[in-house]
């Protein structure tokens, strides 16, 4: 049962990392990129979100590990999104810099959530599930 449930999850963290990646790769050669502030507006919002859902998956009993799997999807395509555009040749810091980010971001952004989570459950918000 458990590997059927990181095999969902996996399948639908490469989802969000073909379309985060597809839409903001789309927008950048289309000249499409909104302005800075709306970018800014969009990254904070999708932190959120994924903030969101790692608490909720968190509160349903879903293990650190599943949640990071589902966060790093979203964030290994954003961060591949950033570095790609400004790299001039493919070196060993080219692949291991997005890389890096995106385990480092998806590693923060599923403990946040955890966390939210703890502690919506110990100020009684929302019921302990487990």
């Amino acid at each position: 049962m458990r590997s059927k449930t990181m095999m969902k999850t996996a399948v639908t963290s490469t989802v969000g990392l073909v379309t985060i990646l597809g839409v903001l790769t789309a927008l950048r050669e289309w000249n499409a990129e909104p302005p800075t502030a709306i970018q800014s507006v969009l990254v904070f919002a999708g932190i959120l979100i994924l903030v969101s859902i790692s608490a909720y998956k968190s509160s349903q009993g879903s293990s650190f590990s599943t949640i990071w799997l589902l966060v790093m999807g979203p964030c290994l395509g954003f961060s591949i999104n950033l570095f790609v555009p400004v790299v001039a040749e493919i070196t060993l810091f080219s692949i291991l810099a997005p890389l890096a980010t995106g385990i480092v971001g998806a590693t923060i952004i599923a403990g946040t959530g955890v966390l939210v989570n703890g502690g919506l459950q110990k100020t009684g918000l929302i019921p302990n599930a487990h």
